[in-house]
C-alpha cells in the first residue's frame, strides 16, 4: 500500500540538480522543519536568545523576511512544549 507520505523530486542548487525527498503532507513537513530549527538553535535554558537579533531564529520576527505561516504555526506549538512559554 502506498500512502504517498514522501515524494521524489528534483531540486536545483547553483545550476545543478539534486534528487531530493519531500514530505507530501504540508503540515507534517512544517513540523519537521520547525523541529530541526529548534533543535539547532533553541536553548531551553535561555529560549529568548534564539529569537533576538543575531540569534538563529531571529528571522521569525524580522518584518523583511516572509516566514511561511505553516512553519510559524508549528513553532507556536513546539516552543511551548519545549520551554513552557508561549511564542508571541
Amino acid at each position: 500500500m502506498v500512502e504517498g507520505v514522501l515524494s521524489e523530486d528534483m531540486a536545483w542548487h547553483d545550476g545543478e540538480s539534486d534528487e531530493v525527498a519531500r514530505f507530501a503532507y504540508e503540515r507534517f513537513s512544517d513540523h519537521i522543519i520547525a523541529d530541526s530549527l529548534l533543535r539547532k538553535h533553541l536553548d531551553t535554558n535561555n529560549p529568548h536568545a534564539a529569537f533576538e537579533e543575531g540569534g538563529g531564529l531571529a528571522f521569525i520576527s524580522d518584518k523583511s523576511t516572509d516566514t511561511p505561516a505553516g512553519i510559524l504555526e508549528a513553532m507556536c506549538v513546539q516552543v511551548p512544549e519545549r520551554t513552557g512559554r508561549e511564542l508571541v
